[in-house]
């Protein structure tokens, strides 16, 4: 599959897979804006609408008259007329969002009362808009792009680091024209671009999910008096982030490891890794697994990959691990195939395809069945957008020996944090700084409270994230629901539902600043809440609802 080439001016053609409005359709007129029927078959049986948008290239550069073409994809409100616009964003970074609010626009609507349309700024980096790649081909990119585990060998770190290194010049060669008008900075701006030519009140209102909150807190640093309603779901800390020194990232995964263990013993129908005892025993024997994949991986041949196969190492059998944690009602699909590699079905090669294809990192799918559909292929074209966006973001390079300082601290909360070392590794290797970053601090009083919703045991956005941030902005509320997973979208229960749902109603916020939601799912009975709480919520039947959840693992 050939990659996109960027465009770089507004008057370059799209690529086929943008989400453009159809001309021949009946338009909706929103003052600056023109939505229309889209035109990409992703949205095809869903509501959504699309428009698209010119604005500056690079906003630090007022003598410039370059331009770029961002796309806009939105729900109307269930009700009329509406109240105005809700902006949302899926995080990543470099979730374009499109398929997003395809799926999600149910739980998202009944969340924001029905009354307010819901609007997709397609980022940029992502889908047609400056896309980030840095490969040529998918082939390419399984062999350049795919990183071990921190502590899958002895050399592990020198050797990720140098890859790093890699990456990252490569990236610089390859994106050097269009890599530093990515960064949040810019999608900040681009948000209220649109803001504004929706003339509706000159306010934001938002809900960010994951990357999203960095997005929503970033946006609200930069214009805290245009800030109305605002949701922050699964709290990045932005001052982490910008540092590049996220220690504090990891600290949900080990509850989130000890849920899934317990889950398992309780639920043994549901669960295939309960025959190994009980958790802690299922533990011990797991890790003693995992030592053992990292000098005698399980082999599946396929001379149609780019590797010749697929090893099923240390790093790729954790990463898989790490992947279910994001989706607790995907826990007994996540323990049955564990246990078929732990068991040695290991020549049931289409079992074991399956899994990969179902929760491992893009770069170990490529070439392992047929040719990607072209929806897959859309979302493969994004793959290097999380590091061209995060990476352009962060405010100063390291070097090697101060960057271990970060791995070490990451791993002291939580043995799987390894897994993702090779982010802050490549961005502390950076050449292509944005020509705008968010350099200032996040204590500030915005013009409407924030509110911020934290699970319990969130394996990439603890709930130490949100109480930080909920610390330095002025009147924040924060939700604590005592769940597991990445977010609400993922798995809810009735308290959050209804808080959040007030919230944006009528500006109600909750009477503590703090606040603990119990949920009314278990773990391993395969719900995720929305089969109950849509009904409430909108009094129409859940019947029909998309309530699964993609396999695409958001990376750390």
């Amino acid at each position: 599959m050939k990659m996109r080439l960027p465009n770089i001016l507004a008057t370059a053609s799209l690529a086929a897979a943008v989400p453009t409005a159809d001309s021949s359709s009946n338009k909706r007129q929103d003052k600056g804006l023109s939505f229309g029927a889209c035109t990409d078959r992703l949205t095809e049986d869903t509501p959504l609408e699309c428009a698209s948008l010119n604005v500056p290239l690079d906003y630090t550069d007022d003598s410039s008259t370059d331009e770029i073409r961002i796309d806009i994809v939105r729900v109307p409100a269930a009700k009329s007329p509406s109240k105005g616009s809700v902006f949302v964003n899926f995080g990543g970074p470099g979730a374009p969002g499109i398929q997003d609010l395809g799926l999600f626009y149910p739980q998202l609507s009944a969340l924001t009362g029905e009354q307010y349309d819901l609007v997709n700024v397609v980022p940029r980096g992502t889908n047609g808009t400056l896309p980030f790649s840095c490969y040529s081909s998918d082939e390419a990119r399984a062999y350049g792009g795919y990183s071990i585990s921190g502590n899958s060998s002895d050399v592990s770190l020198g050797y990720l680091w140098a890859k790093a290194d890699l990456f990252a010049q490569n990236c610089a060669v390859v994106m050097n024209e269009t890599g530093r008008y990515i960064g949040t900075a810019a999608t900040v701006r681009d948000l209220f671009q649109v803001v504004d030519e929706l003339e509706e009140d000159g306010m934001l209102r938002y809900y960010g999910t994951s990357y999203g909150t960095l997005l929503g807190s970033t946006a609200a640093a930069m214009f805290p008096d245009r800030i109305d309603k605002m949701v922050l779901d699964g709290v990045v800390n932005p001052m982490e982030y910008y540092a590049n020194r996220e220690i504090q990232l990891p600290l949900g995964i080990d509850g989130s490891w000890q849920g899934f263990l317990h889950g398992c013993v309780a639920n043994p129908d549901a669960c295939p890794l309960a025959a190994l005892g009980d958790a802690d025993k299922i533990a011990t024997k797991l890790f003693a697994w995992l030592e053992q994949l990292k000098s005698h991986p399980i082999v599946v041949p396929d001379p149609t990959s780019p590797f010749g196969g697929i090893l099923y190492d240390y790093s790729l059998v954790e990463a898989i691990i790490m992947g279910g944690f994001y989706f607790p009602p995907l826990f007994p699909q996540v323990s049955a195939q564990i246990y078929a590699l732990y068991a040695g079905d290991e020549h049931d090669h289409s079992k074991l395809r399956a899994l990969v294809k179902r929760f491992a990192p893009g770069a170990a799918q490529v070439g392992m069945d047929e040719p990607k559909a072209d929806d897959e292929a859309w979302v493969a074209n994004d793959h290097e957008a999380l590091w061209g966006i995060k990476c352009s973001d962060v405010l100063q390079q390291n070097n090697f020996k101060e960057m271990l300082t970060v791995f070490e601290g990451r791993v002291r909360n939580s043995r799987f944090a390894d897994v993702a070392h090779n982010t802050p590794a490549r961005c502390a290797q950076w050449h292509m700084p944005a020509v705008e970053r968010y350099e200032g601090h996040f204590q500030f009083k915005p013009n409407f409270p924030i509110l911020m919703v934290g699970n319990t045991h969130d394996p990439v956005t603890p709930l130490e994230s949100a109480r930080n941030l909920s610390k330095t902005i002025d009147d924040s509320h924060l939700i604590h629901q005592d769940s597991y997973g990445h977010g609400l979208l993922v798995q809810v229960g009735m308290c959050a539902a209804k808080a959040v749902r007030a919230y944006f109603v009528d500006g109600d916020l909750p009477q503590e600043k703090e606040v603990k939601c119990a949920v009314e799912v278990e773990l391993f009975d395969g719900k995720f809440g929305w089969e109950a709480v849509l009904p409430e919520l909108t009094g129409k039947p859940a019947n029909g609802t998309n309530t699964t959840v993609g396999a695409r693992v958001l990376k750390l």
